[in-house]
């Protein structure tokens, strides 16, 4: 398993290494953010890739305006809250318990929790 673990960084921070984590350099990655609040952190983190790739992305011919994985919630086998952003080859997942993706994909452990610079959102730590 590879694991990082996160004490209190900014959640931009965080956001922007899973982003690169999953899709570079080939982009075809996984990888999960472990947190105590897996539904709204995930929100947040299409906010924020809105604010900062969307645009990018449009120039380059990207006709619409959401993220371009959908959007799927499940239980796993443990009963963990599981969010997940996918396709064939990228996922971007989030969830409740720390899980482990297999080898070569990351999990980031939040253990205290990360607060935004920009609005203040809390990526609660798992408890």
């Amino acid at each position: 398993m590879s694991r990082v673990t996160v004490e209190g960084v900014h959640s931009e921070y965080l956001f922007h290494w899973f982003w690169y984590t999953v899709g570079e350099p080939c982009g075809d990655g996984a990888a999960c953010i472990c947190c105590g609040n897996p539904e709204e952190t995930s929100d947040e983190f299409i906010k924020w890739w809105k604010r900062g790739h969307l645009v990018e992305m449009q120039h380059r011919g990207y006709r619409r305006d959401e993220f371009y994985h959908p959007r799927d919630e499940y239980k796993g086998s443990d009963g963990e809250l599981i969010v997940n952003y996918h396709d064939s080859n990228e996922n971007f997942m989030f969830c409740d318990k720390e899980i482990d993706l297999g080898f070569g994909d990351i999990s980031f452990i939040v253990t205290k929790d990360c607060v935004a610079f920009r609005d203040g959102f809390i990526i609660r730590g798992l408890t």
